[in-house]
């Protein structure tokens, strides 16, 4: 389901940062396994997703890391202080690497952000 936008920032990605790449498409794998029906868009130099038009979060590669944005973070449970960042509303997760994405239990904070939609 991936558009040919999403596609080529992703072939940029492997050619740039291999492990950023690895990492981006298993928290890619991730979303559709919690939230097929959510839809994928290129937005803010990363792959954004929503459900019926309403973004919820987003994954964005850096140079040393890759990001999981969720868009009402301030909202979810914490207790384990994996989410960063002190806005009104945004909250992320940085993964350094691949094995942080079941370590800091992204999949958790996935589905408490698609119970609020």
């Amino acid at each position: 389901m991936s558009a040919p936008e999403i596609e080529s920032l992703l072939e940029a990605l492997r050619i740039a940062n291999m492990a950023a790449y690895e990492t981006v498409q298993q928290v890619r794998k991730l979303v559709q396994a919690e939230a097929p029906e959510s839809q994928e868009r290129i937005m803010y130099g990363g792959i954004m997703f929503a459900n019926d038009g309403a973004d919820w979060g987003g994954v964005f590669a850096y140079k040393n890391h890759v990001s999981f944005e969720f868009s009402n973070g301030a909202a979810l449970n914490n207790l384990a202080a994996f989410l960063e960042g002190k806005g009104k509303l945004r909250r992320h997760i940085k993964l350094r690497q691949l094995e942080d994405i079941e370590a800091k239990q992204l999949r958790a904070f996935i589905v408490q952000a698609l119970d609020q939609l």
